[in-house]
């Protein structure tokens, strides 16, 4: 049943931070649902708060079906009980949140490197595509201008030439750029023979032991 503070035995529980006895619950007007404890035969009862730090978290409900009167030392040990509970409880509800944001942080790491990867991919198929092709047509049109030019212009055929071979270095740039955004083997073998042939080529370039595992 939803009660407020200072409604019921547990209201009162929470309201005054102290524990709240009970020799007849069935018939004790303070407890709220006494139809559900006559039914259960409840005869007597005590409602402790769960206190941690300066807040209520919950309350701990001990019945019996007989006539009891709970001792000094009983109340003593049940609210020891209660500060463990409170205490457990606590734990558990930061953990919870714990691992809450633990699958949010997972979560939106995998967007970000998601995101990053089609980017890359992006980039990549731009740079081999688009600007692979643009210069491609550079070169192409650059070698039809060096065979047109009369063969008395050395010097401006040299000039040519020379643009030519800058056009075919950026353009080897271009591809081994894109290549490196996007790795033409991580979609054909997958992300582990692409880390493994990575680490190959780069101990074969800097003659550097590599092993990948």
């Amino acid at each position: 049943l939803p009660l407020r503070a200072g409604e019921g035995l547990a209201g009162i529980a929470v309201a005054t931070r102290q524990p709240v006895v009970s020799a007849g619950i069935a018939w004790d007007p303070r407890f709220v649902n006494r139809s559900w404890a006559a039914s259960e035969g409840l005869v007597s009862g005590i409602i402790l708060p769960l206190i941690y730090g300066d807040r209520v978290i919950g309350i701990l409900g001990v019945f019996l079906r007989r006539l009891h009167t709970f001792t000094n030392e009983e109340i003593d040990l049940l609210q020891a009980f209660a500060a463990q509970s409170a205490i457990a409880m606590e734990n558990a509800r930061l953990f919870e949140q714990v691992d809450l944001a633990r699958e949010r942080l997972l979560d939106l790491t995998q967007r970000v490197v998601s995101a990053q990867e089609e980017e890359r991919g992006r980039l990549s198929r731009e740079l081999h595509d688009d600007a692979g092709q643009a210069l491609t047509a550079l070169r192409i049109s650059l070698g039809l201008i060096h065979d047109d030019l009369p063969s008395g212009e050395a010097s401006l055929r040299g000039r040519v030439d020379e643009a030519v071979k800058l056009t075919e270095s950026i353009l080897e740039q271009l591809r081994s750029l894109a290549q490196a955004l996007r790795p033409p083997a991580l979609e054909a073998a997958g992300l582990d023979a692409t880390l493994e042939g990575l680490c190959r080529d780069f101990s074969r370039r800097t003659r550097l032991p590599v092993e990948y595992v």
